[in-house]
């Protein structure tokens, strides 16, 4: 069973901060800090959480990593003639989020990247 001392202990396990984990997941520090403590129950997002946190417990991400992630981002919503205007608005993330991942400033999250990749391959 998923508890609240075991979303806060997969993050702590992962080595990011609340606010790294918030960003790279696409919610307010906040909602993070209510999942963890058992104030706020997760939502639709739960399982893939625990999917990230997991990844990076398996496979750590380094500045280089983010950016070469950011990069291929980058080059693959370009390739389709996109904005990340219409990317944000799209998928419902906020420009910001959009811009951070591609300049590989925050992390993002693996379930992201599926998602941003099946969404410029539909173009």
């Amino acid at each position: 069973m998923i508890t609240p001392q075991l979303i806060l202990d997969l993050r702590k396990a992962a080595g990011i901060s609340r606010a790294e984990a918030a960003r790279g997941f696409g919610v307010d520090a906040q909602t993070l800090r209510g999942w963890e403590t058992g104030r706020e129950a997760p939502s639709y997002a739960l399982r893939e959480l625990v999917y990230f946190y997991n990844e990076l417990i398996a496979n750590p991400v380094n500045n280089d990593k983010k950016k070469e992630i950011g990069k291929m981002l980058l080059t693959e919503r370009r390739a389709v003639g996109l904005t990340r205007e219409s990317v944000a608005k799209a998928l419902d993330v906020s420009l910001g989020t959009i811009t951070s991942w591609e300049r590989g400033t925050n992390l993002t999250p693996p379930y992201a990247v599926r998602m941003l990749l099946r969404y410029y391959n539909s173009f």
